[in-house]
């Protein structure tokens, strides 16, 4: 079985792409987030350590509306730990953080240009 596990306060590019792939079968668990929108870790942790399934987790970095934070290093960790593939939409974090792929475990990331003085229109998978 494969299975994804994300928060429902995603951007709806992640959330669209998660609903579809629901209704072709994909089992998807939607995190629980505190009221400042941060996603319970502990939560993240106890799913994660089910290896049965075949896992991504899909944050992202800086939340577009609330501006809430991931602690990205600390899920990096638990689904290397778990194997679990990760990505992350880093289009508000990206040129504002530092993110260093080489030594950061995470499976791909999404950006778009616009946000760091780019063209309009330019996105990117990593």
């Amino acid at each position: 079985m494969t299975r994804i596990l994300t928060s429902p306060t995603e951007h709806h590019c992640v959330l669209h792409s998660v609903e579809f792939l629901e209704k072709q079968g994909v089992a998807v668990v939607w995190l629980q987030v505190d009221a400042a929108g941060r996603v319970d870790y502990d939560q993240l942790e106890n799913l994660l350590q089910d290896t049965t399934h075949r896992t991504l987790v899909s944050l992202m970095y800086a939340n577009n509306e609330i501006g809430t934070l991931l602690d990205f290093e600390r899920v990096s960790e638990l689904c290397k730990a778990h194997g679990a593939l990760f990505h992350s939409a880093t289009v508000q974090a990206i040129g504002h953080f530092p993110i260093d792929l080489s030594k950061t475990y995470v499976s791909f990331i999404s950006g778009s240009a616009h946000k760091f003085h780019g063209p309009k229109g330019v996105g990117f998978c990593i």
